[in-house]
């Protein structure tokens, strides 16, 4: 087990410092620096020394220490008008969490910008979300609701994308319910499914006509079948790796 260390104060403003400084270290390029610096001359030091002022942190000032998860969906969230003055300051930030956290996310992040007058901000980048696109300036409740149900769905995370970008166009409802209700599962193509579905199996009661249609069921087109499937509005294909998903439409 590795061996994890870890500093213990009731000392608020030791405690901010050292928040400071490990963030430093984390950002590689930071420097740490008190309120009553000049600024036109910490400036002239960072280009020398070939650090971002926008990366480093003025003491007492709010510092991102908790960074977001790589693996959920997230989003990266700039101050423009740190970016409209050349500076690249910005946070990316968990989406799956309640619209009100993702709300604190933001202001923390504008409040450690290096602009005295940041105010406004900018989705710049989004990772985690499959095929669905996020613009510049987006509904924050539905990504919020996006991301929660890709990382409540994970193992069908691939699928969920599909799906919330499909019901999105269609305008239902998204939900874990309404995800699960319509997911048929993934498949190698409309043939496999049509051939290999219990859902397709019952509807057209394929067992029994096996049964009494031994000779003649050894000559369907499973792969029409498959496409009949689709044409009939039942059923929607969305192309994914090595095969299909397949959702039903009611």
């Amino acid at each position: 087990m590795a061996c994890q260390k870890g500093i213990l104060t009731s000392d608020s403003n030791l405690a901010h410092a050292l928040a400071y400084q490990v963030r430093a270290l984390q950002d590689l390029n930071a420097v740490i620096f008190s309120q009553e610096t000049d600024r036109r001359a910490l400036k002239l030091a960072c280009n020398l020394v070939g650090i971002s002022e926008a990366n480093s942190c003025p003491i007492w000032a709010k510092c991102r220490v908790k960074p977001s998860n790589p693996n959920a969906p997230r989003i990266y969230v700039a101050c423009l008008s740190a970016y409209n003055n050349g500076y690249l300051h910005g946070w990316w930030i968990d989406a799956d969490q309640e619209l009100d956290e993702i709300w604190l996310d933001i202001e923390d992040m504008l409040a450690d910008s290096p602009m005295d007058d940041a105010e406004e901000w900018a989705i710049h980048d989004y990772q985690n979300f499959g095929a669905i696109s996020i613009s510049e300036n987006p509904n924050l409740e539905e990504v919020s609701t996006w991301a929660r149900l890709i990382a409540e769905n994970s193992k069908d995370a691939g699928a969920v994308t599909v799906y919330i970008d499909w019901a999105k166009d269609a305008g239902w409802e998204i939900s874990t319910e309404e995800f699960q209700s319509r997911y048929c599962g993934h498949w190698k193509n409309g043939e496999d499914f049509a051939l290999n579905s219990e859902e397709v199996a019952e509807l057209y009661n394929w067992g029994k006509f096996r049964e009494e249609f031994t000779f003649w069921s050894m000559y369907i087109d499973w792969a029409s079948v498959g496409r009949d499937l689709e044409l009939s509005d039942a059923y929607y294909y969305a192309d994914a790796d090595h095969g299909i998903y397949v959702f039903r439409y009611c």
